[in-house]
């Protein structure tokens, strides 16, 4: 009697926890899953009525589901919000498999129903797929959020199991190419699924939120150390200073460098950036630049859509807060942000400018002045909008990525550029628009800091 008991104590666990997940992942009462499901109906259904028809491959789809699988399940497994709600799980009594068993599946029908779902339905109602098709695409979504779930657990193994891991991927995506739509690929991933599923159950619950290594540990205990004495040195330095020197010296500060800082420590955000560079170098394959008077407003139109740097604030509430009471917060923040912004839409316009004349061996100074332009109103608005309409309310960093506001911006950029594709002498006009802007905020913001000192 004590074994039954117990067997279905086990047993209840695993539906427990998997509600707890549920519930932070997809709200109290379903509201997040509901909303996805509505969408991707009205999607669906927006899509099969228009009458449009195109001609998508099954390992194509498949693939792409799998990655887009992949990119969001890592995502949501390195969030730190969810890292952090973790440690409060960890306290409680727990079976290892059910615990792991039950946060992976969690995540999968997270990551499953409210992304992946778009482009599988999209790609349904504009295509034909036979049942094994779909089928095997939703095995190949599934297999995919297994394997980053398993995966992910890997980087605290040695070495030799992240190279299993690697070739693992390489061979999943070599059989996907070559299978897909086949009905021994069904049975491929019913097998790779199985396996997946055994790794994952035998997953030691703490791999999903590792302690810091003994390496790891050395180097932050030597860095810390060093502070500390920069730190001592700083303050007998400080206390010889007079009155006028030490206030000036409490006033220096960059939000430039911390900028800098912050997109250097967290590495998707540079994965994210480099990418986009690798779409800018791209971008003039795409379409015929030379005859094509849309061609360049619209690339650099596209290139805006940097989600990461426009989220600086939303993705850190604490950040936030502190920026909010700092004196003359506009003029402290708000400027070398819009600058940081500029840049980062700077360097990828300078990267499509090069390929422009690269491959198309075309460059013109009205090329040039638009891609200041965009990168320039770009920056603006997004930190106008970063700074007056902060996204609150979300639960894991992939809701911040996919959120819709990070349209808003290059959709306004995307409707100038066709304006200038039409008429391109509507370009002197925006710049002078844009002007005013720039103008307009400088007053607001030293008017705005003069009253707060």
């Amino acid at each position: 009697m004590i074994k039954r008991r117990l067997k279905g104590k086990y047993n209840g666990m695993f539906s427990r926890l998997t509600g707890l997940f549920g519930r932070r992942l997809f709200g109290a009462k379903g509201e997040r899953l509901r909303r996805s499901v509505l969408i991707w109906l009205v999607l669906f259904w927006a899509l099969r009525t228009s009458g449009l028809s195109l001609p998508i491959s099954p390992a194509v789809l498949c693939l792409t589901c799998a990655v887009l699988t992949a990119a969001v399940m890592q995502q949501a497994l390195t969030s730190e919000n969810n890292r952090a709600e973790m440690q409060n799980v960890f306290m409680l009594p727990f079976k290892r498999r059910a615990f792991a068993l039950a946060y992976v599946f969690s995540l999968s029908a997270y990551t499953l129903l409210t992304r992946t779902a778009g482009v599988f339905v999209a790609a349904l109602a504009l295509g034909n797929f036979t049942a094994a098709e779909i089928l095997g695409c939703l095995l190949c979504a599934a297999n995919a959020a297994l394997m980053t779930a398993w995966g992910y657990t890997l980087r605290v193994r040695a070495p030799l199991g992240k190279l299993i891991g690697i070739f693992w991927g390489i061979a999943f995506a070599a059989v996907t190419l070559r299978g897909a739509g086949q009905l021994w690929f069904l049975w491929a991933m019913t097998a790779n699924g199985m396996v997946s599923f055994l790794l994952v159950q035998g997953t030691d619950p703490y791999g999903f939120w590792p302690q810091e290594g003994a390496a790891t540990g050395k180097r932050r205990r030597q860095r810390g150390q060093k502070e500390e004495g920069e730190r001592r040195t700083k303050g007998e330095k400080k206390k010889e200073m007079t009155g006028r020197a030490r206030e000036y010296t409490a006033q220096r500060y960059s939000v430039s460098l911390y900028l800098l800082r912050y997109l250097f420590s967290h590495k998707n955000y540079l994965v994210n950036t480099a990418a986009l560079w690798g779409v800018a170098w791209v971008l003039p394959l795409l379409w015929d630049t030379a005859h094509n008077p849309l061609a360049v407003p619209l690339s650099l139109a596209i290139l805006t859509l940097n989600t990461p740097i426009c989220i600086l604030l939303s993705c850190d509430p604490s950040t936030e807060q502190a920026v909010r009471f700092l004196p003359g917060q506009k003029r402290s923040f708000f400027l070398p942000y819009c600058l940081f912004i500029f840049c980062c839409n700077m360097a990828a316009d300078t990267v499509y400018l090069v390929s422009l004349w690269t491959m198309a061996g075309i460059f013109s100074l009205p090329a040039v002045w638009a891609a200041i332009f965009f990168a320039l109103q770009s920056a603006v608005c997004s930190a106008l909008l970063e700074w007056r309409f902060p996204v609150r309310g979300w639960r894991l960093e992939s809701d911040l990525w996919h959120h819709p506001r990070k349209y808003a911006v290059p959709g306004l950029m995307v409707l100038l550029a066709g304006a200038m594709g039409l008429a391109p002498w509507l370009l002197g006009p925006f710049s002078v628009i844009l002007a005013m802007e720039m103008i307009w905020l400088m007053r607001k913001t030293l008017h705005n800091a003069e009253n707060s000192a």
